[in-house]
């Protein structure tokens, strides 16, 4: 078993069945393991749905910024709308805190190189490039 295989089942049943059906004994028996077998790799569900929104996150990022930061918005919105589309899910997952999973990184970083130049403040480019 491998943590890839235990995400991508709890993603799997997320997809078909929402959030709130994600277990961790329903992860492992979709894996035919033990559930106690699971928090050797994952010390919480928690910990497991952290994993899950970080893999589904892990969309390509242009390189460079085009020219205009409407043309980077909208690359940004579209991207991340399409995160939204392919798992739901997303939207049951509560905003708390700061991001500290790579591919969240990722997209706040992409988001904040594109707002560089724009007349806001940090929070206010945190908070939109937060998602």
């Amino acid at each position: 078993m491998s943590l890839k295989q235990i995400v991508d089942s709890a993603i799997a049943i997320a997809d078909k069945e929402g959030l709130s059906a994600v277990s961790m004994n329903k992860v492992a028996a979709s894996l035919r393991f033990t559930t106690m077998a699971l928090y050797r790799y994952v010390p919480s569900k928690e910990d497991l749905i952290l994993l899950m929104q970080d893999a589904v996150l892990d969309i390509s990022i242009p390189e460079e910024n085009s020219a205009h930061w409407r043309e980077n918005m909208t690359a940004f919105v579209l991207a991340i709308m399409r995160c939204f589309q392919e798992h739901p899910w997303l939207c049951d997952i509560p905003a708390s805190g700061i991001p500290i999973t790579p591919n969240h990184l990722r997209i706040v970083d992409w988001a904040l190189r594109m707002m560089s130049d724009l007349p806001l403040d940090h929070r206010e480019k945190i908070s939109i490039g937060s998602c």
